[in-house]
């Protein structure tokens, strides 16, 4: 636990303030961890409203529903859909694709899982008995066929 400092008003030595946010040697990696989380959440949260927009304008009724395997539900006109989105801000450095950590496969899965390119603003939708890996990693041109990839995936539950 840090000290407390007897002169609130005054910088402690090693100490340096960002955005109002005061960093010292001892809390600094600390404090970028929890800022990288945050910044993670807010991506993911993202992600999710991203993907419900697009199917809503489709004509799905989503819910947001946040529970430990899915992140909402998508009623289509004759089913109950469980849907998992996973989110991704760049490429990755070293495929030149977007790179997802998913499930291993029958474990958890949703029935529907939502790729989203938050970067770009789009959205790949696939069955989640379709996962046969636990990173799946998607191309920039395969974002292309976006409206394609929904109603496909859709098709296939009929």
């Amino acid at each position: 636990m840090a000290k407390q400092d007897q002169n609130p008003g005054r910088k402690r030595r090693g100490c340096y303030e960002v955005n109002n946010v005061t960093w010292c040697r001892e809390n600094r990696t600390i404090l970028a961890e929890i800022q990288d989380q945050k910044a993670s959440a807010a991506v993911g949260r993202a992600g999710e409203h991203l993907a419900l927009a697009y199917l809503s304008l489709a004509g799905y009724i989503c819910t947001l529903c946040q529970i430990k395997d899915h992140d909402a539900y998508i009623q289509t006109d004759t089913q109950l859909l469980t849907l998992q989105v996973k989110t991704a801000s760049k490429l990755h450095k070293t495929t030149n694709r977007y790179a997802f950590h998913t499930p291993k496969k029958n474990v958890g899965v949703s029935d529907v899982f939502a790729f989203v390119a938050i970067d770009v603003g789009a959205v790949l939708f696939r069955r989640g008995d379709e996962l046969t890996s636990v990173t799946t990693y998607v191309s920039p041109e395969e974002f292309m066929d976006e409206k394609l990839s929904m109603q496909k995936t859709f098709d296939s539950f009929k």
